[in-house]
């Protein structure tokens, strides 16, 4: 029987993260530079419009935040990103 608050709320929406947001949101530098290498876009948001970048400046992983711009300059492709602050 739930409380009287009623059932716990689950959200049901996909997550929509590849697997670049789950390496920069675990710190995995090794995996996010293989990722890239396989040609993995760096654009692509999450369902809360976050980009892997945005997600590296958000978990303050600068190491990550400088791979990705630098993959970005390379490719003359600006990331679209919500910020363009790293000390967010």
């Amino acid at each position: 029987m739930f409380p009287p608050c009623g059932p716990p709320f689950f959200d049901q929406r996909p997550v929509l993260q590849t697997a670049m947001h789950l390496a920069v949101k675990h710190g995995d530098t090794t995996m996010l530079q293989f990722i890239l290498k396989q040609g993995a876009k760096t654009n692509l948001k999450d369902r809360d419009g976050a980009t892997p970048l945005d997600l590296a400046r958000k978990y303050k992983k600068t190491d990550m935040v400088k791979i990705l711009q630098a993959i970005n300059t390379e490719s003359g492709k600006p990331v679209k990103s919500k910020n363009n602050n790293i000390s967010q």
